[in-house]
């Protein structure tokens, strides 16, 4: 097995190594600054091959700049990320048992779907992606946004500063600044 050959292995299985153990968000950027570090690396190699200057090309030296790349991603961002998890969020500390506000986030699909008046015919449904640490979700039609505050993986907070308001048929406000919602199932589990 050649040199680079050699390399590439190892380097894939580092890859594999630690991004199990990463967020998403951080999974990306491992993979780049690897991606980064291959090309370097081949690009030495066929400046090697190219020439008749002779530079070592040590795979250890290259592994342990892998691993300073990797120590430096890791210990650099100290502080933890949440995530939302895919299914309903119901909101907390509401007396209304019948139809308590809830919202579903489709992780995958990366869609939402918002209930909080069985009188409406209105569905707030479309989709979401994070900005600034919060969930910033915006309906198909263009005419509602919310945001929510991720909390942890199991609670988000809904932040009425810069999202549309709430209202019922009935004119009442059924979604308050600050009112949590708590995971409470996986979609169809």
């Amino acid at each position: 097995m050649g040199k680079w050959a050699e390399y590439r292995k190892l380097s894939g299985n580092l890859l594999v190594l630690f991004s199990t153990t990463l967020d998403t968000h951080y999974q990306y950027t491992l993979r780049r600054t690897i991606s980064q570090i291959i090309y370097i690396e081949w690009k030495l190699i066929t400046l090697e091959l190219r020439s008749d200057v002779i530079i070592k090309n040590d795979l250890v030296t290259s592994i342990l700049f892998i691993i300073i790349g990797v120590s430096i991603l890791l210990f650099g961002c100290s502080r933890t990320v949440y995530g939302v998890s895919e299914g309903t969020y119901v909101m907390q500390g509401t007396q209304d048992e019948i139809q308590k506000p809830a919202i579903t986030f489709n992780v995958g699909k990366r869609t939402f779907s918002f209930t909080y008046d069985i009188l409406s015919s209105y569905s707030p449904y479309g989709s979401w992606d994070f900005e600034d640490d919060n969930i910033v979700a915006k309906t198909d039609d263009g005419k509602y946004t919310y945001i929510f505050e991720v909390m942890d993986n199991d609670t988000i907070r809904f932040v009425q500063k810069g999202s549309s308001p709430i209202t019922t048929v009935e004119g009442n406000t059924p979604v308050t600044d600050g009112a949590e919602f708590a995971f409470e199932d996986n979609l169809g589990n």
